[in-house]
């Protein structure tokens, strides 16, 4: 039992990152255990050791986890976060910053992954917008961390709406980006200026900007701030580039203590 724990052990530590892979990986632990353990012992007393043997494993193995995490080097991707209200110019400033970086970015948008949605809304049940977004959101911001474990920077095009009752999707991007260089930026414009941009879009329904404008900003925590009320997409990745160059990301990171 000793050298099959520390086999689980050595395994679990060298796994990359994920705190949703803790229960699962906790089952699959367990499941080793019953299996190599076989027929020798009861089923009520073998149930009994593999549940406590399983617990103060994982308990020994999490502690060393974080101390470890606390050392481990933060991993070279870069990931440019903005974060702003529909229609504040978040993909012009993308698009302009992937044309000016040095090194290769994808550009990573919430849109694509809402239009992934089946419109049949009126169905209401399993179809209900209540139902299938949050667990889209949740995929979204999952797919981030994978492309950026893969290797790829990322310029993220997102609007965290915050709404009572559900979940936190900037702090739950901050926890699950938290192994790579994040900068997260706030993208900001004038309400009147949002509704002007909405209705000559004609692809966005007319009032989505003033309903999220409240929203959005709630944690007002960023690294850097642009506003494009007047100033252009150009000059707002310049300032972007100037801030990235000069400083270190520190604001998910701020976030994470906060919560």
């Amino acid at each position: 039992m000793c050298y099959l724990s520390g086999a689980i052990q050595r395994a679990y530590v060298a796994r990359p990152f994920r705190a949703r892979e803790r229960s699962v990986f906790d089952v699959l632990c367990t499941a080793r255990l019953w299996r190599l353990m076989g027929n020798s012992l009861g089923h009520a007393k073998r149930y009994r050791a593999i549940t406590e043997s399983t617990h103060c494993l994982c308990g020994i193995i999490r502690s060393r986890r974080r101390r470890a995490m606390k050392a481990c080097p933060m991993n070279p991707v870069t990931v440019i976060f903005l974060n702003g209200v529909s229609s504040a110019g978040k993909t012009s400033i993308a698009k302009v910053l992937q044309r000016t970086l040095p090194d290769p970015y994808l550009h990573v948008q919430l849109d694509s992954f809402e239009a992934m949605l089946p419109e049949r809304y009126d169905e209401g049940g399993a179809f209900a917008w209540q139902v299938l977004f949050p667990r889209a959101l949740s995929g979204f911001h999952h797919s981030i961390a994978a492309l950026a474990t893969a290797g790829n920077n990322l310029i993220v095009d997102h609007v965290t709406v915050y709404r009572e009752g559900w979940h936190s999707s900037l702090i739950e991007c901050a926890y699950l980006l938290m192994p790579f260089r994040t900068y997260l930026i706030g993208v900001q414009c004038s309400l009147d200026e949002l509704q002007r941009r909405e209705a000559a879009r004609g692809d966005r329904y007319l009032g989505t900007a003033a309903r999220q404008f409240d929203r959005v900003h709630r944690y007002g925590t960023y690294d850097f701030e642009v506003d494009t009320s007047a100033t252009p997409a150009e000059l707002c990745a310049e300032h972007i580039r100037s801030h990235m160059l000069a400083h270190e990301p520190s604001a998910f990171r701020e976030l994470r203590a906060s919560t």
